[in-house]
C-alpha cells in the first residue's frame, strides 16, 4: 500500500527522468537539410519535418515557401 503523496512523487520523478535533450546537428547535416528544403521549394512539394519536443517529437507536413537566415522554415 502506498500513500497518495508518495505515488505523486514517483510520477513526478518519472516525468523528470524521461525529459530528453535536443540533438545537436553538425554542419553537414544542416547543409543537407537546407539543400533538401531548397529542392522542395523549387519543386513546390511537401516535406515532412520532425520537430523536437521534450516529451516526444512532433511531425509536421508542410510545403515550404522560403528558408530564412536562421535556418527556420516559413509557411503560410
Amino acid at each position: 500500500m502506498m500513500l497518495p503523496e508518495h505515488k505523486e512523487q514517483i510520477v513526478v520523478h518519472r516525468q523528470e527522468v524521461v525529459k530528453r535533450t535536443q540533438p545537436q546537428l553538425d554542419a553537414q547535416a544542416i547543409e543537407e537539410m537546407n539543400m533538401d528544403l531548397q529542392h522542395a521549394i523549387h519543386e513546390k512539394r511537401e516535406v515532412v519535418m520532425t520537430l523536437f519536443h521534450e516529451d516526444e517529437n512532433r511531425s509536421v507536413i508542410a510545403r515550404p515557401l522560403k528558408v530564412n537566415q536562421h535556418n527556420r522554415v516559413n509557411q503560410p
